[in-house]
């Protein structure tokens, strides 16, 4: 990129060496992606210090697909948003919140789609899914499947890591999550959507029920 020569550098460090490189005089500002947990501690810190800060957390982005939406193209937006870099990208869609209107279609639609998702190598041109960042990202991800399936989840399609080499997951997709239960509390960095119908909530089903569930 033209830079000078160590001008950009790559560490590996903990909270103890991180806050007192944000503490030093010559750092003018700090950016975080991570968790809401790391951005709290980090803020404090660069905060103590009047330190500028960018703190990019854990999120669990929605999706909102109203009455008047184009079905082919939602779900071609919506498949693309979720599988982007494997389905690792902390600002990708996770939640798709559908009105009753649309949903039997767009879930029919979007299924179809997620079976028929290619996964395999990521430099082959044909795979559209590859590998997890790690084992460790695995095994969580088969915690948060099974937690949620206790919770009432129905799957329908994917949920298991299929028989074969690296940290893969199925694409997975599944309904019948209380948006105020254990899905909502973090963060998936893997291909798992949930679709809910702007039904489930106690108000009636309108364009204002969809975007109050987001």
């Amino acid at each position: 990129a033209g830079l000078p020569e160590d001008r950009f550098q790559v560490i590996v460090i903990g909270h103890d060496t991180s806050d007192k490189l944000i503490a030093h005089s010559r750092v003018r500002g700090v950016t975080l992606t991570g968790s809401d947990g790391a951005g709290r501690h980090i803020g404090a810190v660069a905060a103590k210090a009047l330190k500028k800060t960018v703190l990019e957390l854990g999120s669990n982005d929605a999706y909102l697909v109203l009455e008047d939406a184009d079905i082919e193209t939602a779900v071609k937006f919506s498949v693309m948003g979720r599988l982007y870099n494997n389905g690792q990208t902390c600002i990708s869609a996770k939640r798709f919140i559908v009105t009753d209107a649309v949903h039997d279609a767009f879930v029919d639609a979007f299924v179809a789609q997620m079976k028929a998702i290619i996964m395999g190598d990521p430099t082959d041109e044909n795979s559209r899914l590859g590998p997890l960042s790690s084992q460790e990202q695995l095994d969580t991800i088969k915690e948060q499947v099974e937690s949620s399936v206790a919770k009432g989840a129905t799957i329908l399609c994917g949920g298991k890591a299929p028989d074969r080499t690296g940290a893969r997951n199925a694409p997975s997709r599944w309904p019948g999550i209380s948006s105020t239960r254990a899905w909502s509390a973090s963060t998936r960095s893997a291909p798992l959507i949930r679709i809910c119908p702007s039904a489930g909530s106690r108000i009636p089903d309108t364009g204002v029920n969809t975007v109050a569930l987001a």
